[in-house]
């Protein structure tokens, strides 16, 4: 008990590290959404076009920040999670405040895809650190505690956002700053507070740090390894050193696929940037899912191989593009078609939001439980109704002229888009076995990340500007709404083939013992 006290820590420690990976969830968080606010002050000073906004808050994003996350499981569980937490925090902190230094497209998208590099570090430590610090009996308060932040930082963001760009033109002269464009300030604001958190990070002690293994790690060579190994040509010698001519031929496969679509949708849309990035956090998660085949067969065969779990998966990761994609354009669409100025706009939908997050996760989560005594697939139905909850609320949301009424329906969309994430994670988890579900859990995050945020925001920002209407593009994501239906319902259909086979793996890993 001593010895466990002493890894641990005291109480007052613990709550010291809640209280750092909670504000540093808050300002994830925060960085992630303040692009939602001011958007439209971006596109203005720096006229950018709405599908470029879109790439500016998805695609450049997620574009390292997939790829990373793909390579952090080996990197957290061999290094010194403290530092780790430290260089991230303090990475995308700094590239967050430079981005209120960028005078083009150019530099915001690279200030962008540092931040998603950087911040693809925060949950996996996070989680990881607190599995760690607290004891089965206080892990599930701390993890509610911690998922309550991103509600925090969204509506913290977007109100002190708004108030900054609203009174920002009337309060520089006092300073003397009227030269820097309002919507450069918040990026000051959000992100010089998280260099004091790095500094803080660094001071958690890691419960595993006395390992010789994790004080000798080399970070920068285990991630330079592993991110290198999902990219060409790195992963094509990768391939072929694992599979032979078969593993080359597949690799090269998987590329001229992507390349293949990427040139379509170029020649379609005439955004390269976009498609070829987009290409290249596709190809990654390719050439990721070819190594885990001969690296850990069981893990692909229960995952990937399983068609219930990759349905499961892909059906969720559409959900996700709806609700990723116009829950970032309703900051935008008030501004533009209710008449709201940026203050009202910041307080009122950073509260409606948040409030609905909350509300939706907690009641999809009690919904999903609860039926899930007499339905196995019960996440995946709450997936469905979550889906079409979602149209409907944005139906509402663009039919309705008055603010109010506005507020009333993007709490609803809220609620109905967040639904579904607390079940299919549950599911996820309830289908892999223990020893799995770091490395499974990094799959469907990713995935899950790649699939909704690289396309969902820029499809509404293309379709604003070839009609013209934000009222139009905001229906875009719906098109996905018959293969969503339809893979979830498939999930459905093969889930007990799916608890056969973990079941007929744990049997087989039993006996082996």
């Amino acid at each position: 008990m001593a010895a466990d006290i002493g890894r641990r820590g005291s109480a007052a420690y613990q709550a010291y590290v809640l209280f750092v990976l909670f504000a540093v969830n808050v300002l994830n968080f925060a960085d992630r959404s303040i692009l939602s606010m001011l958007a439209d002050p971006i596109k203005h000073d720096l006229g950018l076009s709405d599908a470029q906004i879109g790439m500016l808050v998805g695609t450049f994003f997620v574009l390292l920040n997939s790829i990373a996350g793909l390579a952090m499981g080996a990197i957290v569980d061999g290094w010194l999670r403290n530092r780790l937490l430290a260089v991230g925090v303090g990475l995308w902190s700094a590239l967050t405040a430079l981005s209120g230094l960028s005078t083009s497209f150019v530099q915001l998208a690279l200030a962008r895809i540092g931040v998603g590099l950087g911040e693809a570090v925060g949950s996996p430590v996070s989680h990881s650190l607190i599995g760690d610090v607290f004891t089965a009996e206080g892990r599930g308060r701390a993890f509610a505690l911690f998922f309550c932040a991103p509600s925090v930082g969204i509506a913290t963001c977007l109100a002190v956002s708004g108030g900054i760009v609203q009174a920002w033109p009337q309060q520089c002269g006092a300073l003397g700053l009227c030269q820097v464009a309002a919507w450069k300030v918040p990026f000051f604001v959000f992100g010089v507070p998280g260099l004091v958190f790095a500094v803080l990070a660094a001071f958690i002690r890691d419960p595993a740090g006395d390992a010789p293994s994790r004080r000798a790690a080399r970070p920068g060579a285990v991630a330079m390894r592993e991110i290198v190994a999902l990219l060409p040509p790195f992963s094509i010698i990768v391939a072929a050193r694992l599979a032979g001519g078969r593993g080359l031929r597949i690799n090269l496969t998987i590329a001229a696929i992507v390349v293949a679509i990427a040139a379509v949708l170029i020649a379609l849309t005439g955004d390269w940037v976009q498609w070829i990035s987009v290409g290249a956090a596709f190809y990654a998660l390719g050439s990721w899912t070819q190594g885990q085949y001969h690296r850990d067969p069981a893990v692909h065969a229960l995952t990937i191989g399983s068609p219930a779990f990759l349905s499961a998966v892909l059906g969720a990761a559409l959900v996700g593009t709806a609700s990723g994609a116009i829950g970032f354009w309703c900051i935008p669409f008030a501004l533009r078609e209710m008449g709201m100025d940026h203050a009202t706009t910041g307080k009122v939908l950073g509260l409606c939001i948040a409030g609905g997050s909350i509300s939706g996760t907690l009641l999809g989560g009690l919904i999903a439980d609860r039926w899930r005594r007499s339905n196995p697939a019960a996440a995946l139905w709450v997936a469905a109704i979550s889906m079409i909850g979602s149209a409907v609320a944005t139906l509402a949301m663009v039919m309705v002229r008055d603010p109010a009424a506005y507020a009333v329906a993007v709490t609803s969309f809220m609620i109905a888009t967040t639904m579904w994430a607390p079940g299919i994670a549950a599911l996820v988890q309830d289908l892999i076995p223990t020893p799995m579900r770091g490395r499974v859990a990094a799959l469907y995050t990713v995935s899950l990340t790649l699939i909704g945020m690289s396309a969902g925001p820029y499809m509404i920002g293309k379709v604003a500007d070839l009609s013209g209407s934000l009222r139009v593009a905001m229906f875009t994501p719906y098109a996905a709404l018959p293969p969503c239906l339809l893979l979830l319902a498939f999930a459905a259909r093969r889930l007990p083939a799916a608890y056969r086979a973990r079941d007929h793996y744990l049997t087989e890993t039993t006996n082996g013992l």
